[in-house]
């Protein structure tokens, strides 16, 4: 399979990043930090209401293949089509296209810290929060899952986890939102490194996903025995990490002593 991060033997070549080009950039990026900065909820005008199409749009879509998948849908969709604006204008050589799509995805990124400000509200009645990380690992320089397209340095990678959980007075966990163990040890890693104080994981998909294969080509019993092998080692090696960062989500109430269960 061709790397979708490289550059397109059928396309342009490489277009120079020109003032103009590079100033439309840095408006786009600044207006964005602007509204999310000063306006009253964070609303940036045309860019937010395509990204609630597309968010309200990925649930049905999704929920054609799965009913589970639906649930996190508008986020995957949400997501996917800045990266896919980011990854189409790399590979054609157009770079500052490129950059506007990362702007894009990072705005989309702040609105996490936002839901997970909003949802910490006592009204809702949450008691804890499952929320995906703030940032695509395949765009963080320097890591492990780095796809070659940079954007976020890896402080900046931290600063967003950090910016992220200061939004949240209840406690939450993450979502692996179906990347490979691999990456979503990584993640976790980034996020202890950032001083984050999550209460855990939800995952599935990140630790048994590689199983449907072995189960397509040969069958329930070869399945049974990749779960038994390799997918109760992607569990504990999940432990492992949680171990070294993760903290009891009743830490946040005092202790379990001051939970009350109604």
């Amino acid at each position: 399979m061709r790397d979708l991060l490289a550059p397109d033997p059928e396309g342009d070549v490489e277009t120079p990043v020109t003032a103009a080009s590079f100033g439309a950039v840095c408006a786009f990026a600044i207006v964005c930090l602007a509204f999310h900065a000063f306006s009253a909820q964070g609303w940036v005008p045309l860019l937010d209401s395509a990204n609630l199409a597309l968010h309200e749009a990925g649930h049905p879509l999704t929920g054609i293949f799965s009913s589970r998948l639906a649930v996190y849908g508008g986020t995957l969709f949400q997501l996917a089509f800045p990266v896919a604006v980011a990854v189409h204008f790399h590979r054609r050589g157009h770079e500052a296209g490129a950059a506007a799509g990362a702007v894009w995805l990072g705005e989309n990124l702040l609105n996490v810290a936002r839901y997970m400000a909003e949802f910490s509200k006592p009204r809702y009645g949450v008691d804890v929060l499952k929320v995906e990380s703030p940032v695509n690992m395949k765009f963080v320089a320097g890591t492990r899952a780095f796809g070659g397209t940079a954007a976020y340095s890896r402080a900046e990678a931290l600063a967003h986890f950090r910016e992220a959980a200061s939004a949240a007075t209840k406690p939450f966990i993450y979502l692996s939102a179906g990347v490979s163990d691999e990456v979503f040890r990584e993640t976790l890693e980034l996020a202890i490194e950032a001083g984050t104080a999550f209460s855990g994981v939800l995952c599935g998909r990140a630790t048994w996903q590689d199983g449907v294969a072995a189960f397509a080509d040969q069958g329930y019993n070869v399945l049974e025995a990749w779960l038994a092998g390799r997918g109760a080692q992607n569990i504990e090696a999940l432990n492992q990490v949680l171990a070294k960062g993760a903290t009891p989500w009743w830490s946040i109430y005092g202790g379990q002593d001051n939970i009350e269960v109604i």
